[in-house]
C-alpha cells in the first residue's frame, strides 16, 4: 500500500460549504490531504481589523499580508494565514473506516468549530456524514471517528470554518482521503 498526499486549497466563504463527493483515485493507495486555512480579512469586524493590523496578519485596506514563506513546503502540503486542515482515512478493519482529523491554527487560538465530515463507500453505495462542533479555545484540534461503512472502497471529504478568539474566521475547504475498508 502506497500513501500519497496531495494539495488543497482553502477559500474564505460563508456559510460552511458542504464537502463534494470525492473521486475514487486507485483502490491500492491510501489517500491523505491536507489543506490550508486562510483569512479572509476584508470580512472582518472592526475589532477583528484592528487586531490583525495591530499584529501584522492584514493591511489596513483588507487585504492578507503577504509573506513569502507561505505555500508549499517540502512535503508538498499548502499552509494558509489560518493554519491547516487535516484528514485521515484508513481500514480500521470488521466493516469500520477510522478518521483522523482536525486542524492547526497559525493564528491563534480557536473560539469555535463547525466541521462536517462526509463519507461513501463506492462498493456498497452507502455514505454517511457528522458534524462536530465544539469550543476548544486551543490553536489545535485532533479527533477520531470509526464509523462502521461496510466493508468497501471508501471515500471521506471535510469542510467546515473556525472562529478565531479574537474575532477572525477561516474556512476549511475539503481534504480529502479514501482507503479500502475490509472485514
Amino acid at each position: 500500500m502506497t500513501l500519497v498526499t496531495l494539495v488543497g486549497s482553502i477559500a474564505m466563504t460563508t456559510p460552511a460549504q458542504a464537502a463534494p463527493e470525492p473521486t475514487p483515485p486507485s483502490r491500492n493507495e491510501v489517500t491523505v490531504r491536507e489543506a490550508a486555512m486562510v483569512l479572509d480579512c476584508s470580512s472582518l469586524s472592526s475589532s477583528a481589523a484592528k487586531y490583525a493590523v495591530e499584529h501584522d496578519i492584514c493591511t489596513k485596506d483588507g487585504r492578507a499580508v503577504d509573506r513569502a514563506q507561505e505555500g508549499v513546503n517540502i512535503q508538498d502540503e499548502r499552509v494558509g494565514r489560518c493554519g491547516t486542515a487535516r484528514l485521515y482515512l484508513y481500514n480500521a478493519g470488521q466493516g469500520h473506516a477510522g478518521f483522523h482529523y482536525g486542524y492547526s491554527s497559525s493564528l491563534g487560538a480557536v473560539a469555535g468549530h463547525h466541521l462536517y465530515i462526509k463519507w461513501a463507500n463506492h462498493d456498497e453505495s452507502t455514505t454517511g456524514n457528522w458534524m462536530d462542533s465544539s469550543w476548544p479555545w486551543s490553536s489545535t484540534y485532533a479527533a477520531y471517528n470509526a464509523p462502521f461503512t461496510g466493508s468497501g472502497y471508501v471515500t471521506s471529504g471535510m469542510s467546515g470554518d473556525v472562529n478565531l478568539v479574537w474575532g477572525g474566521g477561516c474556512t476549511i475547504v475539503n481534504p480529502t482521503s479514501s482507503t479500502t475498508v475490509s472485514w
